[in-house]
């Protein structure tokens, strides 16, 4: 599914995001924080890749740094991630991130939307018209009938 499979993993990433973002500004700490958020995510691959995380930033390495090793995100998000860090606004920025991902899932929906409206009207247009058809048949069907 590699269309499908990134939309959800992209939103997986976005929960995550706005799971750590809100530990975070809850003051809880970082490495606490990582775990949680980590063990919420419902992907075992994504799971063990944020596991690592947690192991790499225990370990001493920046988040932005560890995310990045482990290809937990995306580019955007490890520039989002690394800023955050650097400015001292790591919560405001993950929170900006997950609503990224929301967007962005919610402009595929509406872009499969658009292409799956035609095809349904396509589609009810066929059904309607084979019906129409069988009944205009049966109805002159009965003409042929001898007496």
């Amino acid at each position: 599914m590699p269309v499908i499979g990134e939309w959800v993993l992209e939103a997986e990433v976005g929960r995550w995001a706005s799971t750590l973002a809100a530990l975070l500004e809850g003051k809880v700490e970082l490495v606490r924080a990582l775990g949680l958020s980590a063990a919420a995510v419902r992907f075992g691959f994504l799971r063990n890749r944020l596991s690592a995380v947690v192991k790499g930033v225990k370990g001493g390495m920046t988040l932005s740094a560890a995310l990045r090793e482990h290809r937990a995100l995306n580019p955007t998000g490890y520039d989002l991630v690394a800023v955050g860090e650097a400015s001292g606004e790591l919560p405001k920025l993950l929170s900006a991130l997950a609503g990224l991902y929301e967007v962005t899932g919610r402009d595929r929906i509406k872009r499969i939307l658009q292409l799956v409206e035609p095809l349904a009207i396509i589609l009810i247009g066929v059904v309607v018209g084979v019906i129409m058809t069988a009944i205009i048949l049966a109805i002159t069907s009965v003409n042929d009938v001898p007496l």
